[in-house]
C-alpha cells in the first residue's frame, strides 16, 4: 500500500515540475490589479500640500509606471491629476512591491513654485515628457 501512496506522490510531483506555467495560472489569477496601501501621510500646511508614502502591491504584472500610479492617487484622494506628482518608486529585486512618495498639492501655483523641474518634467505623459527636455537641451545649447 506504502509503494502505490508513494508512487502516485511522485507522479504528482513530476507534473507539478513539468508543468509550471499551467501551476502559476491556478495559483495566481492573471487580473488582478494593482493594489495600494497608504503607510504615512503628512499634511504640510506651509507649502499647502500632503506628503504621501505608501506601498503598491503588483503580484501578476511588472512595476507600475508614474502615469498609472498618478491615475491611482489621484482617484484616491479625489484631486485632479494634475495635482499629484509621484516623487519616488523604490522597489527590492524580484519583490512584488514598490514602495513610493508623492505630494499632491491643493493648487498648481504653489506645484509649481515648490516642485523642482525634473519631477514635474517625469510625471508628464511620454510625448510632452520628449518635448519637455528637447526644449531644455536647446536652451542649454543656446547659453553655451
Amino acid at each position: 500500500m506504502n509503494s502505490i501512496v508513494a508512487l502516485v506522490f511522485w507522479k504528482i510531483f513530476l507534473i507539478w515540475i513539468l508543468y509550471p506555467k499551467e501551476r502559476a495560472n491556478e495559483r495566481v489569477p492573471c487580473n488582478m490589479s494593482i493594489k495600494i496601501n497608504i503607510i504615512n501621510e503628512k499634511q504640510n500646511p506651509l507649502i499647502k500640500r500632503r506628503e504621501i508614502h505608501f506601498k503598491v502591491d503588483h503580484p501578476t504584472s511588472g512595476t507600475p509606471n508614474r502615469l498609472e500610479l498618478k491615475k491611482k492617487i489621484a482617484a484616491l484622494e479625489t484631486v485632479d491629476e494634475n495635482l499629484v506628482f509621484i516623487k519616488n518608486i523604490r522597489t527590492v529585486y524580484g519583490s512584488r512591491y514598490v514602495e513610493c512618495k508623492a505630494n499632491v498639492y491643493e493648487d498648481t501655483q504653489t506645484a509649481t513654485k515648490f516642485e523642482p523641474k525634473y519631477i514635474v518634467i517625469r510625471n508628464m505623459p511620454k510625448d510632452q515628457r520628449d518635448e519637455e527636455w528637447k526644449k531644455i537641451r536647446e536652451a542649454k545649447r543656446k547659453k553655451i
